[in-house]
């Protein structure tokens, strides 16, 4: 249950509200990656992620895979935010379908592995989603730590490491 507001709310009757507006454009279309994201948070808090702030996540989320290419995509748009595939939108729905007991698709995880870039890295050299990308294809237990798209990553990881133990955001260029 867990921390509590003044009103009596729980986390998860906040994120209950805001699972609709959250995880789909103003047209109702769903954003696979932040539903993949919601669908985690629900599923490690051990709520029903089929029955969870007036959607089903898990059956929405699984309606927009995409059989021939593999990808978890739709047409979704909204500011900076959109629903085609990529390797992040792809992890995150990766990762909610697992933590939500579900069978992910072999596409799928193929989709996420075939996207990770030469150097190891997913995210155009960004360290968040390829950790990301790693727990994902690992949590789907499609692919071990011996593996080589994850032997490929920690390479990524011990080539980028900073003095400091830490790692630069891609996005980040000093």
């Amino acid at each position: 249950s867990g921390a509590v507001s003044i009103d009596g709310n729980s986390m998860l009757d906040y994120l209950a509200t805001q699972a609709i507006p959250f995880t789909h454009d103003i047209t109702g279309t769903i954003f696979p990656g932040r539903a993949g994201l919601m669908l985690s948070a629900v599923s490690l808090a051990g709520d029903n992620p089929t029955d969870f702030g007036g959607m089903d996540l898990v059956g929405e989320l699984e309606a927009s895979f995409q059989p021939g290419t593999g990808a978890y995509s739709t047409t979704a748009q909204q500011g900076l935010s959109n629903g085609q595939a990529s390797d992040l939108n792809q992890a995150w729905a990766i990762l909610g379908l697992s933590l939500s007991d579900k069978n992910v698709p072999e596409g799928a995880n193929q989709y996420l592995i075939q996207s990770q870039a030469t150097d190891g890295s997913w995210g155009a050299g960004d360290p968040d989603t390829t950790a990301l990308a790693v727990t994902a294809l690992l949590t789907s237990k499609q692919a071990g730590v011996q593996d080589q798209v994850i032997q490929n990553a920690l390479q990524f990881f011990h080539a980028t490491r900073l003095a400091s133990g830490g790692w630069r955001p891609s996005w980040d260029p000093d």
